[in-house]
C-alpha cells in the first residue's frame, strides 16, 4: 500500500471514530442542531484525499463551514459550553493550518501533524458532544 494512502486512511479512521452518535429527537435547543451540523461537516471532511492536488479549495470550503458551525454553536450556547467550545476553536485553527500544509506539501511530517491535529480535533468535538449530550 502506498504510504501516502495509508496515512490518509489513518486520518479517515480517526475521523470516523468521532462521528458515532449525536443529538436526536424533536424540540431540542439550537445547540443540538449545531452539533449535528458540525458532525455532518466532519463527515464531509472524511471524503477528502489530501494527496489530490486539486482539493485545497474544496477542503478550505469544508473547513470554513466547520469554523462557521463552531461559531454558531458558540452563539447559541451563550456561555454554557464556553470551555469546550474554546478547545474546539483552538483545535479547528490547528486543523486548518496542518490541512493546508499537508495539501501544499504532503510530506510524512505534514501528514503526521495533520493526523495529530485530526486526533485533537476529534477529542475536542467528543468532549463538546459529551457536554451537550444531556441537553440533547
Amino acid at each position: 500500500m502506498n504510504p501516502r494512502r495509508s496515512s490518509a486512511a489513518i486520518v479517515s479512521v480517526v475521523l470516523t471514530g468521532s462521528l458515532v452518535g449525536a443529538c436526536g429527537g424533536e424540540e431540542q435547543p439550537a445547540v443540538c442542531a449545531d452539533v449535528d451540523a458540525l458532525r455532518t461537516s466532519l463527515t464531509a471532511l472524511q471524503a477528502f484525499d489530501i494527496y489530490d492536488t486539486n482539493v485545497l479549495s474544496d477542503l478550505a470550503v469544508v473547513l470554513d463551514g466547520i469554523r462557521a458551525e463552531v461559531q454558531q454553536l458558540a452563539e447559541d450556547s451563550s456561555t454554557e459550553y464556553a470551555e469546550e467550545i474554546a478547545v474546539v476553536h483552538t483545535s479547528t485553527d490547528d486543523l486548518e493550518t496542518s490541512a493546508n500544509a499537508a495539501v501544499d506539501a504532503p510530506t510524512t511530517a505534514n501528514v503526521a501533524t495533520l493526523a495529530d491535529d485530526v486526533d485533537a480535533f476529534t477529542a475536542s468535538f467528543q468532549e463538546l458532544r459529551a457536554a451537550v449530550g444531556d441537553t440533547c
